[in-house]
């Protein structure tokens, strides 16, 4: 990070006070326990703590400046003169920060910014990947930094001899994808696809395309929007490029890019052809990760990269070491042998139905069941109860042999797929993940093969750890 000097930021929140210390700030965090010496801290609101509570014990660790709500009491204010910058919003504060950072201190770094309904974190990853394959100086958003919070952490991060950095950004809302991006300013700008996420808040799925579409409003002169010949209101997605910028659009019709499937076991690898119109090239890609979806988050990010100047050699390269992203389709074993596909970290619709399909193409051992635990697709609004019966019908036409459910919306979704399998089916219906862990591990055979999803705030990971008694760890 550059050296900022307090009176460099005090200017940019507009916060101008007398006396404040010489020190030069080169750590921005929100979390007391990693201050220091030449810490800037931005003393945040969650739904569990507040960032004011640690104050007066990061100033005594030595941070250099704290960024709080309102006025501060008086002999803190006398005790550390200077170093305290009060704002009416810290968290607003900390993106109009980020955004000066951006504009005066990464303009020669190229940004790329990644969003979508599903595969965000996969397609940030995959792009961030090929890059390095092509000898590119690359840096990228950490864990789930995808938000008013996350974004400006990311860009504080970067480090400056960095080329192109990957931001990946997220929204539950119209106008939070335009606010990353006017933080961020990307020079690239990837969809990946719009789905039902958060289509409770939105309301429909015209209104999650609006809000994605964001991202390309204010790409530069000359800047790169990246999206799929398939994506859903492609015309409305359209309106929203600026005339001046280039276009690259993946697909096997009218892409410039695209992938064909080879027949290959989904639990092992990803393997597909990726074609280039020009040169009429073709090389074939094996990325070593489960879940068949790889290939369409693979086309996206190979597009938005060749844009950038990798090869497909480059493509090809470094999606073959890539083992896919924390917590989605990762390939465990239980205690008893079985095979377990951990892809509990969230589920949309979308993400749940790749899912399923990932586990009904598995190749099975020894006679052994295919056997789903399926969680709640929370914030889908009106829309749930409908797309949970017809995820029950998927599963009823499936050749999954036993479901085990939890929550009450994944209650309709044992109920739908019962009905539909004729009886086939018999589901177990669990309340939390508390019930489904105390009964899953007697229920599962060696030669199994089990998938569990479902919505982060189930907290399936416990699941999982149930059945291959590792210590549980959340997924970030």
């Amino acid at each position: 990070m550059f050296p900022l000097a307090i009176g460099w930021i005090r200017s940019v929140l507009h916060s101008a006070v007398e006396g404040a210390p010489e020190c030069k700030i080169d750590t921005i965090c929100t979390d007391s326990r990693t201050a220091a010496a030449g810490s800037l801290f931005f003393a945040l609101q969650g739904e569990r703590t507040d960032g004011h509570d640690y104050v007066r014990d990061v100033l005594a660790k030595g941070a250099c400046a704290v960024v709080r709500l309102g006025v501060m009491p008086s002999e803190l204010l006398s005790a550390y003169a200077g170093q305290i910058i009060e704002v009416e919003s810290p968290i607003r504060a900390m993106g109009a920060l980020a955004a000066a950072y951006r504009r005066t201190h990464l303009r020669h770094i190229h940004i790329v910014g990644v969003t979508g309904s599903v595969g965000k974190t996969s397609t940030r990853e995959m792009i961030a990947a090929i890059l390095k394959s092509s000898h590119i100086r690359v840096a990228a958003s950490q864990k789930n930094y995808n938000n008013e919070i996350g974004v400006p952490l990311t860009l504080f991060q970067i480090p400056l001899d960095t080329e192109i950095a990957v931001v990946e950004m997220g929204m539950r809302a119209e106008g939070e994808i335009r606010d990353l991006a006017d933080i961020a300013l990307p020079d690239t700008a990837v969809i990946t696809g719009i789905g039902y996420a958060h289509i409770e808040i939105l309301g429909s799925q015209e209104a999650i395309a609006r809000a994605k579409s964001e991202i390309f409003e204010l790409l530069p002169e000359g800047g790169t929007a990246v999206y799929s010949e398939d994506i859903p209101y492609r015309a409305l997605v359209e309106s929203h490029i600026p005339a001046d910028s280039r276009v690259v659009i993946t697909g096997n019709n009218t892409g410039v890019l695209w992938a064909e499937p080879i027949a290959s076991n989904p639990l092992e690898a990803s393997s597909f052809y990726l074609c280039r119109k020009q040169g009429n090239e073709r090389v074939t890609v094996t990325i070593p990760a489960a879940g068949s979806h790889h290939m369409k988050n693979a086309e996206i990010a190979a597009g938005g990269c060749i844009a950038l100047g990798a090869t497909l050699a480059d493509c090809a390269n470094a999606l073959s070491t890539w083992h896919g992203a924390d917590g989605r389709m990762a390939l465990k074993t239980a205690s008893n042998g079985a095979c377990v596909l951990d892809d509990c970290y969230n589920a949309s619709p979308e993400s749940m139905w790749a899912a399923i399909r990932t586990l009904s193409n598995s190749a099975i051992r020894d006679n052994g069941r295919r056997i789903a635990v399926i969680g709640d697709m929370r914030e889908l609004g009106d829309y749930g109860n409908n797309l949970h019966v017809q995820l029950g019908e998927l599963i009823a036409a499936s050749p999954i042999d036993e479901l085990i459910t939890i929550g009450n919306l994944a209650a309709i979704t044992a109920k739908s797929a019962e009905s539909a399998s004729s009886g086939r089916l018999q589901p177990i219906c669990t309340g939390n993940w508390q019930e489904c862990a105390s009964i899953l591990p007697a229920l599962v055979l060696p030669t199994d093969t089990v998938l569990i999803k479902g919505s982060r705030a189930l907290e399936l990971e416990h699941v999982v750890a149930a059945l291959t008694g590792e210590e549980c760890s959340t997924h970030g």
